[in-house]
């Protein structure tokens, strides 16, 4: 800090100093919550990640699970006609 001779100045510089603290402050608070923003964003990455495949086992399972159903299905159909023309 500079001394200057008159009150103006030294309230001047006061001041300043003050508003160069608050910037420092609020640049350190940004970073902060900047940080904390991407922190969150890169978990619901993974959360979103994690769903999607956890989502498409599912859908496999269960295309799997259609198609031994649908093969069950025709199997039925087919021993029911093999039946009914046999009698």
């Amino acid at each position: 800090m500079f001394l200057v001779q008159d009150n103006f100045n030294y309230v001047s510089c006061d001041r300043l100093n003050l508003e160069l603290a608050e910037e420092k402050q609020m640049n350190e608070s940004l970073r902060k919550n900047q940080e904390d923003w991407q922190k969150s964003h890169k978990d619901l990455e993974k959360q979103l990640a994690t769903e999607k495949e956890s989502r498409g086992n599912q859908v496999a399972e269960l295309s799997v699970s259609l198609s031994i159903r649908h093969f069950v299905t025709v199997l039925t159909v087919f021993f029911n006609l093999r039946t009914s023309f046999v009698m």
